[in-house]
């Protein structure tokens, strides 16, 4: 008996001292508002008869936040001509499968906030985020213009192929760049594609099969403004 009180009053104070050690890091992190701003130029590609659809957002490097920045209007709101009544996943799968499977939902009041129509040059955007002292973020766009078939992917690829795409044509590029309170600007870089079908929301390393697609896009750089404030 006397043993099992031991162990028993070991355990209680084990399990006080963790929840005093995750209050203390809770009530002692430092969170600052920052404005994130992402400069887009587009590329050779941009124009067309067809624009293209475009997202940008924002996560940790654990992976459990999300916060869309700017999405294009018709993307965001899955309406599209000729297109199944859920859309067409395939055109933006890596911002579709993050805004639904991180931890933070998007609105539809802040989809209406950041959402447009796709401009027909070079623009940026905003938004003001609460970041964490310390800790890396990922900025990632994605772009992904309909009918844009090459020799990877034909218009005449059969439905069984692995090179059939409906519509889309060439998968969507996403790119990235990492950011931090203490890393206040950098250039996105082309790291991959998007699903081919819009089924996964995984990040393919085969951007050798892309050409006119690899033109959407010129530069995209991102820069914060940081509050002097902790919050």
């Amino acid at each position: 008996m006397i043993l099992k009180s031991i162990i028993k009053k070991i355990f209680v104070a084990a399990f006080a001292l963790l929840v005093f050690q995750q209050v203390w890091a809770e009530e002692n992190s430092e969170n600052r508002t920052a404005k994130v701003r992402v400069l887009v130029t587009p590329g050779s590609e941009w124009k067309g008869k067809f624009p293209p659809q475009f997202a940008l957002w924002i996560q940790d490097s654990d992976g459990n936040f999300s916060r869309t920045i700017f999405a294009t209007k018709k993307a965001s709101k899955k309406k599209w001509i000729f297109a199944p009544k859920d859309g067409r996943p395939e055109s933006l799968p890596v911002w579709y499968h993050s805004c639904e499977n991180f931890y933070v939902p998007e609105s539809k009041n802040e989809m209406d906030a950041v959402s447009s129509a796709t401009p027909k040059g070079s623009f940026d955007v905003s938004r003001k985020i609460q970041l964490e002292e310390g800790k890396k973020y990922f900025v990632f766009a994605e772009v992904n213009k309909s009918f844009d078939y090459n020799e990877f992917y034909p218009k005449d690829a059969g439905k069984n192929s692995a090179e059939y795409s409906g519509v889309n044509g060439q998968p969507s590029a996403v790119y990235r760049a990492e950011i931090s309170l203490e890393n206040h600007e950098a250039k996105l870089e082309l790291i991959g594609t998007g699903s081919l079908d819009g089924k996964s929301g995984l990040i393919e390393d085969k951007t050798e099969t892309l050409t006119t697609a690899k033109n959407l896009m010129e530069k995209i750089v991102v820069s914060l403004e940081v509050s002097t404030k902790t919050l």
